[in-house]
């Protein structure tokens, strides 16, 4: 009958009920992981072993729902290589890490993650293909194509998004060229310049000493150390100040597929 509207969920202030023409938005200091977390500590202190918001019986409802979900996707994780292969469709899935920054010249940074971190380059989104891609979306919709999809479009050969592969593993970094784009003081978790900011090697000191043989280190922030979770981590800044971490798992990591 309607829709909740949450902008950037994971850290949200704000939520829209829309029901037809009718729009409702509730306003809150924290409104998702706080109320979330602090029902959860209450629960503890009371000594309960289940939660009264969210049951067993419904966590094992949602599982269930995800499994058909990758069941039919022909989805199998890397720990259930062993399971019947004709169950889903024979598929393998490995964990994939990617980062996305905004930069502020392309071809520098191309030059700075392919010389220096030895990636490849893979291939090349440009403005004409994103333009190409709004107006077909929007005709499907049966509506008009917005404004910028001109705007767009008068640069066609103009690289928007680059992709570039690190050596020997599934992990991408994402360029992209944003008109207009400032440079920031500082590069943080909550900073809209970049998506996801962890890429995943297989032997992170072996890697750190490719990167100082190719002249970058300088560029090394933080040297490598084991991190809470136990990942080996070591954090970097690229040439337009965008913090990012390098991490290999270890035995003991608490999370080891699905980053």
């Amino acid at each position: 009958k309607g829709s909740i509207k949450v902008p950037m969920f994971h850290g949200a202030k704000s939520a829209t009920l829309i029901v037809g023409n009718a729009k409702e938005t509730f306003k809150k200091k924290d409104l998702l992981y706080d109320v979330q977390f602090s029902n959860v500590a209450a629960e503890i202190r009371k000594g309960q072993v289940e939660g009264g918001f969210v049951t067993s019986e419904n966590t094992v409802d949602v599982m269930e729902i995800l499994d058909e979900c990758r069941r039919q996707m022909g989805v199998i994780y890397p720990q259930e290589k062993d399971l019947s292969d004709e169950r889903l469709n024979g598929a393998k899935v490995t964990a994939i890490s990617h980062v996305g920054f905004n930069v502020k010249d392309l071809e520098e940074s191309i030059r700075f993650y392919c010389d220096i971190l030895g990636c490849k380059e893979k291939f090349t989104l440009t403005y004409g293909d994103m333009a190409e891609d709004i107006k077909r979306e929007s005709a499907s919709l049966g509506k008009d194509a917005p404004f910028y999809a001109n705007i767009l479009g008068k640069n066609p050969d103009r690289k928007w998004s680059v992709y570039v592969q690190l050596p020997g593993c599934q992990s991408f970094i994402e360029l992209f060229d944003q008109m207009g784009v400032k440079k920031r003081k500082a590069a943080t978790n909550m900073d809209m310049g970049f998506t996801h900011f962890s890429l995943e090697v297989n032997d992170i000191y072996a890697y750190r000493d490719r990167i100082i043989l190719n002249g970058g280190r300088k560029y090394i922030d933080t040297d490598i150390k084991l991190g809470l979770d136990n990942t080996l981590q070591m954090w970097m800044r690229d040439p337009d100040d965008n913090l990012f971490e390098i991490m290999e798992y270890t035995e003991k990591s608490y999370q080891v597929v699905g980053r």
